[in-house]
């Protein structure tokens, strides 16, 4: 689980492109978010997810320094996708709709830890 050594939020992870990536280090520099529309009740309705551009403060927008093993690990990432016929050559992670989603990472993340009897965070 990469993500837990480079220390970013999942939403992060999901909106990673191969451009980020400068010679040691991993520029984060956006983040997938929910858009959510209000409804006439007041209630929310989750419409989409977004890339948003630009973190919300200059504390968030960081350099992560990039080992070799997590460039191996980005490059095994990039040719599984061009094996699995992902054509898109710019973000990290995909499947046969396209990008990824924040739900679809956690419950993988879920699925994985309860398979090695890591416990569910509070």
């Amino acid at each position: 689980m990469q993500y837990y050594w480079l220390s970013l939020r999942l939403g992060e992870i999901v909106a990673l492109i191969f451009s980020d990536i400068e010679v040691n280090y991993l520029n984060i520099q956006r983040i997938k978010v929910k858009e959510q529309i209000q409804k006439t009740d007041g209630s929310w309705n989750i419409s989409k997810y977004i890339v948003v551009d630009n973190a919300k403060t200059k504390a968030e927008l960081q350099k992560v320094y990039f080992t070799s093993k997590a460039r191996e690990i980005i490059e095994l990432i990039r040719k599984l996708n061009l094996g699995n016929g992902y054509n898109n050559d710019e973000f990290f992670f995909l499947n046969d709709k396209g990008r990824i989603h924040v739900p679809s990472l956690t419950y993988r993340r879920k699925k994985c830890c309860k398979k090695a009897g890591i416990s569910k965070k509070s």
